[in-house]
């Protein structure tokens, strides 16, 4: 039940982002305290409120970030990145 209810925030946050349709969001994850989802997007990673609104990109560098995964108590972030050639 849980996982059918992150599902479907984590696609109306989607789609509260953007005007046009978006495609390739990959990889989300939600924070401990359920208030956030992470998922990458465009090479990069996002995050976005549960309840949807606007979308903060979290890097911007050279190469392509994934599989992000948050700390159990929400003040890390881990991600593979391709950045120097090999993720």
């Amino acid at each position: 039940m849980k996982q059918i209810l992150f599902v479907v925030a984590f696609m109306l946050a989607l789609k509260s982002y953007t005007q046009k349709e978006l495609y390739f969001a990959t990889d989300p994850v939600l924070t401990p305290d359920a208030s956030q989802i992470v998922f990458a997007y465009d090479s990069d990673l996002w995050k976005v409120p549960v309840e949807g609104g606007e979308a903060y990109r979290l890097t911007a560098m050279e190469g392509q970030e994934s599989k992000p995964a948050i700390s159990p108590d929400g003040k890390w972030l881990a991600f593979t990145s391709n950045r120097n050639g090999n993720n």
